[in-house]
């Protein structure tokens, strides 16, 4: 593969998640920045998936979802929130900004199932709860901006024994 953080320090992949014979990770690059790679197994093509200022940082929770990578991720403009990438920069962005501007909702356990993407969110007014989205048949290009009905807040019944 590569070495990512060159000299005594390291990169601490972790989050691996395979998509197309591509390797998909969160690393720690050279610049000290943890963003989102890929790698073909060599590593001419090891490299991160978007390096510019605005690239979602600490990526975390990767999973397959409506063949997209979705996952947690932090900027200046959005706190942490959910991110999608179909491996290129270009295609890589904020699908849904739970918590409106720089508060974070702090997204995390990433369920895909065939219809909806189950995951879990916090927001000052109700917690962390379960939240669910419907997951379009084919992928939705990154392009298509997001809109927060998409999102919605599900309550599940929960029955002790």
């Amino acid at each position: 593969m590569a070495d990512l953080f060159p000299g005594v320090g390291s990169s601490r992949p972790q989050s691996l998640l395979g998509l197309n014979g591509v390797l998909y990770f969160s690393a720690t690059g050279p610049d000290g920045a943890r963003t989102l790679w890929r790698s073909d197994g060599t590593a001419a093509g090891t490299q991160p998936v978007r390096s510019d200022a605005d690239a979602p940082m600490n990526p975390t929770h990767l999973t397959l979802a409506a063949g997209q990578l979705i996952f947690s991720a932090a900027d200046a403009a959005h706190g942490r929130e959910v991110w999608r990438s179909d491996g290129t920069a270009a295609g890589t962005s904020l699908l849904q900004d739970l918590v409106p501007g720089v508060e974070s909702s702090l997204p995390q356990t990433f369920i895909a199932t065939r219809k909806h993407l189950y995951l879990t969110a916090y927001t000052e007014q109700t917690g962390n709860e379960l939240w669910a989205m419907p997951l379009a048949e084919e992928p939705v290009p990154p392009s298509t901006p997001s809109t927060p009905e998409i999102v919605s807040r599900m309550y599940l019944p929960m029955t002790l024994r």
